[in-house]
Protein backbone atom coordinates (compact mmCIF):
# COMPACT_ATOMS: atom_id res chain seq x y z
CA UNK A 1 0.00 0.00 0.00
CA UNK A 2 2.83 2.46 0.24
CA UNK A 3 3.16 2.70 -3.66
CA UNK A 4 -0.11 3.97 -3.97
CA UNK A 5 -0.92 5.57 -0.81
CA UNK A 6 2.50 7.78 -0.32
CA UNK A 7 1.67 9.39 -3.83
CA UNK A 8 -2.04 9.93 -2.54
CA UNK A 9 -1.01 11.56 0.61
CA UNK A 10 1.65 13.46 -0.67
CA UNK A 11 -0.52 15.00 -3.56
CA UNK A 12 -3.28 15.78 -0.50
CA UNK A 13 -0.22 17.66 1.52
CA UNK A 14 0.81 19.56 -0.90
CA UNK A 15 -2.26 20.59 -2.32
CA UNK A 16 -3.34 21.60 1.11
CA UNK A 17 -0.02 23.74 1.64
CA UNK A 18 -0.91 25.67 -2.16
CA UNK A 19 -4.58 26.10 -1.17
CA UNK A 20 -2.98 27.70 2.58
CA UNK A 21 -0.90 30.48 0.75
CA UNK A 22 -3.68 32.34 -0.71
CA UNK A 23 -6.01 32.41 2.41
CA UNK A 24 -3.01 33.28 4.58
CA UNK A 25 -1.83 36.06 1.83
CA UNK A 26 -5.54 37.40 2.13
CA UNK A 27 -5.86 37.71 5.83
CA UNK A 28 -2.41 39.60 5.99
CA UNK A 29 -3.02 42.21 3.32
CA UNK A 30 -3.51 45.80 5.01
CA UNK A 31 -2.12 44.39 8.34
CA UNK A 32 -0.18 47.15 9.64
CA UNK A 33 3.55 44.99 11.07
CA UNK A 34 3.84 47.60 14.18
CA UNK A 35 0.07 48.10 15.60
CA UNK A 36 -1.65 45.23 17.08
CA UNK A 37 -5.03 45.64 15.86
CA UNK A 38 -8.43 42.95 17.12
CA UNK A 39 -9.24 40.46 14.18
CA UNK A 40 -12.45 41.73 12.17
CA UNK A 41 -15.13 38.87 11.72
CA UNK A 42 -13.81 38.11 8.20
CA UNK A 43 -10.22 37.24 9.26
CA UNK A 44 -11.39 35.04 11.92
CA UNK A 45 -13.46 33.23 9.03
CA UNK A 46 -10.36 32.78 7.25
CA UNK A 47 -8.26 31.78 10.17
CA UNK A 48 -10.70 28.98 10.60
CA UNK A 49 -10.61 27.94 7.23
CA UNK A 50 -6.47 28.08 7.38
CA UNK A 51 -7.04 25.80 10.44
CA UNK A 52 -9.24 23.35 8.53
CA UNK A 53 -6.62 23.43 5.74
CA UNK A 54 -3.52 22.70 8.20
CA UNK A 55 -5.57 19.88 9.86
CA UNK A 56 -6.32 18.34 6.49
CA UNK A 57 -2.49 18.50 5.16
CA UNK A 58 -1.27 17.24 8.64
CA UNK A 59 -3.81 14.13 8.74
CA UNK A 60 -2.48 13.38 5.34
CA UNK A 61 0.50 13.38 6.09
CA UNK A 62 0.31 10.60 9.17
CA UNK A 63 -0.16 12.92 11.56
CA UNK A 64 -4.04 11.06 12.90
CA UNK A 65 -3.82 13.17 16.14
CA UNK A 66 -1.73 15.16 18.44
CA UNK A 67 -1.83 14.45 22.03
CA UNK A 68 -1.75 17.07 24.43
CA UNK A 69 -0.02 15.97 27.83
CA UNK A 70 -1.04 18.25 30.90
CA UNK A 71 -3.27 21.30 30.56
CA UNK A 72 -3.29 23.61 28.26
CA UNK A 73 -3.09 27.22 29.25
CA UNK A 74 -5.97 29.73 28.36
CA UNK A 75 -4.48 32.65 25.75
CA UNK A 76 -5.27 35.05 28.23
CA UNK A 77 -3.06 33.54 30.82
CA UNK A 78 -0.06 32.75 28.09
CA UNK A 79 -0.61 34.38 24.81
CA UNK A 80 2.98 33.16 23.57
CA UNK A 81 4.01 29.55 21.91
CA UNK A 82 7.76 29.45 21.72
CA UNK A 83 9.64 26.37 19.81
CA UNK A 84 13.41 26.15 19.74
CA UNK A 85 16.08 25.33 18.23
CA UNK A 86 13.72 24.93 14.86
CA UNK A 87 16.23 22.16 14.09
CA UNK A 88 13.78 19.96 12.30
CA UNK A 89 9.98 20.55 10.29
CA UNK A 90 7.99 18.88 12.88
CA UNK A 91 8.58 22.66 14.72
CA UNK A 92 5.61 23.58 12.01
CA UNK A 93 3.06 21.05 13.27
CA UNK A 94 2.18 22.72 16.88
CA UNK A 95 2.50 26.51 15.03
CA UNK A 96 -0.31 25.24 12.51
CA UNK A 97 -2.32 23.52 14.93
CA UNK A 98 -2.88 26.27 17.06
CA UNK A 99 -2.44 29.12 14.46
CA UNK A 100 0.19 30.73 16.78
CA UNK A 101 1.94 33.82 15.00
CA UNK A 102 5.25 33.51 13.78
CA UNK A 103 8.71 35.68 15.27
CA UNK A 104 10.98 35.83 12.59
CA UNK A 105 13.83 38.50 11.85
CA UNK A 106 13.09 41.03 9.33
CA UNK A 107 15.93 39.99 6.52
CA UNK A 108 13.87 36.77 6.71
CA UNK A 109 11.37 38.19 4.68
CA UNK A 110 12.84 38.38 1.83
CA UNK A 111 13.18 34.60 0.98
CA UNK A 112 11.01 33.43 -1.60
CA UNK A 113 8.02 31.87 -0.36
CA UNK A 114 8.61 31.38 3.12
CA UNK A 115 9.30 35.46 3.12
Amino acid sequence: MTVTLFPIRLLIAAFMMLLAWPFAFIASVGRSETTVEPQCIWRRLVDIILRVIMRIMWFAGGFHWITVKGQRALPAEAPILTLAPHSSYFDAIPVTMTMSSIVMKAESKDIPVWG
